[in-house]
């Protein structure tokens, strides 16, 4: 449980850090676009570019070894095709006659 601990506070800065870091991008941006914007407004005219946005922030990371990062939930998604059983149609359907009698060879 220490090495757990140890690792969740590393990665807990790490990602406040990148989240910061992105937050101070987006704040210089929405600077520079303000000063085009009331320029903009002064001169009767359209801001040039598009209002910059923060987009999606990094979420909590998850702990390691939890059932989403071992692939169980793409493994039902195989088992899936399996069941629905469309190869066996498309052979069927080359042996079915328009009008749904079986043709006889």
């Amino acid at each position: 449980s220490g090495v757990l601990t140890e690792w969740k506070k590393t990665e807990t800065a790490q990602k406040k850090k990148r989240n910061t870091a992105r937050r101070e991008a987006y704040r210089e941006a929405m600077r520079l676009w303000k000063e085009e914007s009331d320029l903009a407004k002064q001169n009767q005219r359209w801001v040039g570019w598009a209002k910059p946005k923060l987009g999606k922030l990094e979420p909590q990371v998850p702990k390691p070894g939890s059932k989403r990062e071992e692939g169980t939930s793409g493994e039902a998604r195989e088992g899936n095709a399996d069941i629905t059983g469309s190869e066996d149609e498309h052979e069927n359907a080359d042996v079915m006659e328009s009008d749904g009698e079986s043709v006889e060879e």
